[in-house]
């Protein structure tokens, strides 16, 4: 894995909650993961937070990743685009949405982002941001694609794409799987120097980026390792019992617990069961998507466990157990 240098914060968010309609992905309330970068130095920083990115998500399973790359430039570059932006759009005002409208005054560059076709069709004639680059801006961006060519980074410049809050500057990204059809983002970022020092900090440069947990989940590749272990955690746990239930001396551990509890340190959920009837055992056991049931011998030298996907029982010491219960919740 690519590891970040030290200033890199993880973080997890949650939860949140959207003021929209939900979506398919995205529900009302989410939780979000990402990587912060603060104290980086500019295009380095951003191409070493994208490279990260990218080679976590490979290791998730997705092997058809897309970069859509775009720079909305420095303060200077900016404040020159919205300006032009903006006497381009108030010729096409009453063509455009209540929301776009209501952007022009709030954050104008917005409006490259919407997902009408009939203001895509007008924004096809609009200005374009890196006509209004200073050289400083062209440099930087220069930079980050660089680097992502060094390392064989499949991108594309987006001349479009901005992200949703304003203090982005210079480098924004999305990442996205061409396998997903037209809803294919799986999440974004982007540099934003200033941003620090307008919260009271110190002049800091920074980049970041934020993947909804939610939508991760739903188009994880279906032979993610992250798709198993989720699948594993929505699993029941092994349900563990005495074959007949003995009665306990004063302050020792009962069996049944004890062997679950060792069950769990090798890394195999387990549960102690609540009753000692065994019709109730596998009753439960089944409805809560347990794969087996333990039912502990007296002795405690050979044990039954039966797997309840297909029924099968089968005799076995616990290093045996422990081995056969390893390989079944992979």
């Amino acid at each position: 894995m690519h590891r970040l240098p030290p200033p890199v914060k993880l973080y997890y968010i949650g939860p949140q909650f959207r003021y929209e309609r939900p979506q398919k992905g995205r529900y009302r309330q989410f939780h979000q993961i990402g990587a912060e970068l603060l104290g980086g130095k500019g295009a380095h920083a951003d191409a070493e937070v994208i490279l990260m990115l990218v080679a976590y998500l490979k290791e998730l399973g997705f092997s058809d990743l897309k970069v859509l790359l775009n720079t909305v430039g420095d303060d200077e570059s900016r404040a020159a685009y919205r300006k032009t932006l903006v006497e381009f759009l108030r010729g096409h005002e009453t063509s455009l949405s209540e929301d776009s409208r209501r952007r022009l005054d709030t954050n104008p560059l917005r409006v490259l982002d919407s997902k009408s076709p009939e203001e895509q069709a007008i924004l096809a004639n609009a200005p374009r941001l890196s006509d209004s680059l200073t050289e400083k801006s062209r440099a930087h961006f220069a930079e980050v694609r660089a680097a992502l060519d060094a390392f064989e980074v499949d991108y594309e410049v987006t001349p479009r794409l901005v992200r949703g809050l304003d203090y982005y500057t210079n480098t924004v990204f999305e990442i996205v799987s061409e396998g997903l059809g037209a809803q294919n983002a799986i999440c974004g970022g982007g540099a934003y120097e200033g941003l620090v020092e307008e919260l009271g900090g110190p002049p800091t440069y920074g980049v970041g980026f934020a993947i909804g947990e939610d939508r991760l989940l739903d188009v994880l590749p279906a032979a993610s390792p992250a798709r198993r272990e989720a699948a594993q955690l929505a699993a029941g746990p092994v349900v563990v019992a005495m074959a007949q239930r003995l009665a306990n001396k004063e302050n020792e551990l009962s069996p049944s617990f004890s062997f679950a509890e060792r069950l769990r340190q090798a890394g195999i959920p387990a549960v102690e069961a609540t009753t000692n009837k065994t019709d109730k055992i596998f009753e439960r056991a089944q409805a809560s998507g347990s794969p087996a049931v333990v039912l502990m011998s007296e002795s405690g030298d050979v044990h039954t466990v039966k797997l309840l996907a297909s029924g099968e029982r089968r005799e076995l010491s616990e290093a045996e157990l422990v081995q056969e219960l390893q390989i079944l919740m992979r």
